[in-house]
């Protein structure tokens, strides 16, 4: 392999292997949590007990991949921009790097209330799962 691809290399199944899990378990979380909202706690237990599958346990790996899969971002990004600078607009490359880190903070900001407070509803999801979090953590 050449030299200079190798950090790239590195980089790349950081980030996809993050997503790739990410979507695996948020697969399950999709099928069962809208039920909760329903009040269909116990049968929605039931049911994913039946196809041997522990929710709360999807729902954790869930958020920690995505967790990873942002992390890894920047990364990812600061090896693209090493080896392909050349075929990008500057600006562009710029703000497409900003509004990716920013979707990624907001989506992982939602997911976690959606993984682990599927009952909780939001008039605007984005915005108060973002300040929700920043006043938890902060």
């Amino acid at each position: 392999m050449v030299e200079k691809y190798k950090p790239y290399h590195k980089a790349f199944p950081k980030y996809t292997i993050a997503c790739l899990n990410f979507f695996r378990q948020a697969a399950w979380v999709l099928n069962f949590h809208p039920y909760f909202r329903n009040g269909e706690n116990t049968r929605v237990q039931e049911l994913a007990q039946q196809a041997n599958i522990d929710l709360n346990q999807q729902a954790r790996l869930s958020v920690r991949n995505l967790g990873d899969a942002r992390k890894a971002l920047p990364k990812f990004q600061a090896e693209f921009r090493n080896l392909l600078i050349q075929f990008a607009e500057v600006d562009e490359l710029n703000n497409l790097e900003r509004l990716e880190q920013a979707i990624f903070n907001d989506v992982w900001c939602s997911w976690y209330f959606f993984a682990f407070h599927p009952n909780r509803r939001f008039q605007n999801a984005t915005w108060q799962c973002t300040q929700e979090f920043s006043n938890q953590v902060g």
